[in-house]
């Protein structure tokens, strides 16, 4: 994968990004239209945990972290959305620390320091996802815990089919094919490329337990309902946009899990 591709990418739609969704500053989220945190109860008491994000973005779980009493360090390849992250952390009167780094290396952070590693919806952007996972072995204390949060594979291979109603698409699809490049398009004509990994099930699972993780949990998160998004509810949800030119997404999301968590304990 092109890493300088996708860090250009991000800063490019850093601004539309962050105004386009909403992301939640009370709970930590697991994907678009789904439960967070609060629900799915996979961090465990985070109070005074030193904990660490991989691929922050604009920095908001890091924030809700912060605010539930953990020491956070946020880690992100993105100049711009780092900084949203500082002025989103200033506001809400958080201390964090923002590094900017490539996640599958980051040499500036100490061995066996971190209780707690989390990603959400980041490791589809790196090139080595085995050696995210050792870097991950490296950083965590005995015994600390990782929960990732990635694309599901099935959505790798039926989410675009099943979204543009063309089914040929989905006969021509390769569930073994790694790398997808593709456009980011936004309402205003701005088209920026990314390239991604679709990583298997097989790469996500083995590539843990080869470097020394022990599985704990693993969840398919089923996304919300229309009727659980009425008004007096909408706040709950944690990574939304506008409902309305959402609805595919939604209606996709109630039938197959677009996102894939992982939960994982390092072996002493």
């Amino acid at each position: 994968m092109n890493n300088q591709l996708n860090q250009e990418g991000w800063d490019k739609i850093a601004e539309r990004y962050q105004k386009k969704y909403v992301i939640s500053l009370v709970d930590v989220h697991y994907g678009p239209f789904a439960p967070g945190e609060k629900e799915e109860c996979l961090l465990g008491n985070v109070q005074g945990k030193k904990v660490l994000e991989l691929g922050c973005g604009g920095g908001q779980n890091a924030i809700v972290l912060a605010k539930w009493g953990a020491n956070v360090t946020g880690v992100d390849q993105s100049a711009r959305q780092l900084d949203h992250a500082h002025k989103i952390a200033s506001q809400e009167g958080v201390i964090i620390r923002f590094l900017r780094a490539n996640v599958e290396t980051i040499p500036e952070l100490e061995d066996n320091y971190f209780d707690l590693i989390l990603s959400s919806h980041a490791l589809n952007y790196v090139e080595d996802i085995q050696a995210v996972f050792q870097e991950c072995r490296r950083l965590l204390e005995p015994s600390g815990k990782l929960v990732i949060c990635l694309s599901h594979p099935i959505s790798n291979l039926v989410w675009e089919p099943l979204e543009v109603d063309d089914f040929s698409l989905l006969q021509r699809a390769d569930y073994f094919k790694k790398t997808v490049e593709w456009d980011w398009d936004f309402p205003d004509g701005t088209t920026i490329p990314f390239e991604s990994r679709n990583w298997t099930l097989e790469d996500i699972i083995n590539g843990l337990l080869s470097a020394g993780f022990r599985l704990e949990r693993v969840r398919e998160p089923r996304g919300y309902s229309n009727a659980d998004m009425s008004t007096n509810k909408l706040n709950r949800i944690p990574y939304r946009w506008d409902i309305q030119e959402a609805q595919k997404f939604i209606d996709l999301n109630l039938r197959f899990p677009y996102s894939l968590i992982v939960v994982a304990r390092k072996e002493s």
